[in-house]
């Protein structure tokens, strides 16, 4: 069916996903963290619970008051430590959920990094999509 649907909120998560534009998403306790790079920022959702006729349905509902502002932001992870590290540029960038303040953490080394991981002992894997085509490897201090 080709029949377009009722207008969305551009905030909601199957809104995002229909602009094909979310480029990484990590999740701590109930939030889910989405990149947004067409609006160059951060976005959070909640997992919320409603029990309907005996069954258990689960949304992710917008918290706007918690996005955090980054130049288009990439590949999203958690640390062990429960750090928010995000991709942005040639960087990846410490988030502070808090204050809402991107720092850069790895400066150096990347040329079109893109998505990233973390090990459980601390050790950031960024991809780089740059000529090298590699997966490279940094300290949790980057």
């Amino acid at each position: 069916d080709a029949t377009p649907g009722p207008a969305e909120d551009p905030r909601s998560l199957s809104g995002t996903f229909r602009k094909s534009g979310v480029r990484g998403m990590a999740v701590s306790g109930r939030c889910v963290y989405v990149s947004m790079p067409w609006l160059d920022r951060i976005d959070v959702f909640e997992v919320t619970e409603k029990v309907e006729k005996e069954r258990t349905k689960y949304q992710l509902e917008p918290r706007p008051d918690a996005s955090i502002p980054l130049r288009r932001p990439r590949g999203l992870a958690f640390t062990p430590t429960g750090e928010l590290l995000a991709v942005s540029g040639q960087q990846v960038f410490a988030v502070d959920r808090t204050k809402k303040v991107c720092t850069p953490l790895v400066r150096d080394g990347l040329v079109a990094p893109f998505a990233i991981a973390v090990d459980p002992q601390g050790t950031i894997l960024v991809s780089d999509l740059g000529a090298s085509q590699q997966i490279k490897a940094f300290t949790s201090a980057g």
